[in-house]
């Protein structure tokens, strides 16, 4: 039910960190398959690695800045549009 605010913010929240969840532990266990499927050597993986740490930190300073701007209800609102 999203007809009072806090609940919203609770739903939004548990749906930020599960997202968030999945997006960073879901591809390790199918690398294998990835890496067949994709036809990568190992230092292509080695390289997706690190792209995928760089995003992240990228991201966690972008996110940073827009929690100090508007907030962290704000901040995930926007991310989850």
């Amino acid at each position: 039910s999203f007809n009072f605010p806090h609940h919203a913010s609770f739903h939004m929240s548990w749906l930020g960190f599960f997202v968030s969840f999945v997006s960073t532990f879901a591809a390790a266990p199918m690398a294998a398959i990835i890496r067949e499927d994709l036809e990568l050597t190992k230092p292509d993986l080695g390289n997706a690695g690190l792209a995928a740490v760089t995003g992240t930190i990228i991201a966690r300073v972008v996110m940073g800045s827009v929690c100090d701007l508007v907030g962290p209800r704000y901040g995930l609102s926007i991310v989850l549009l």
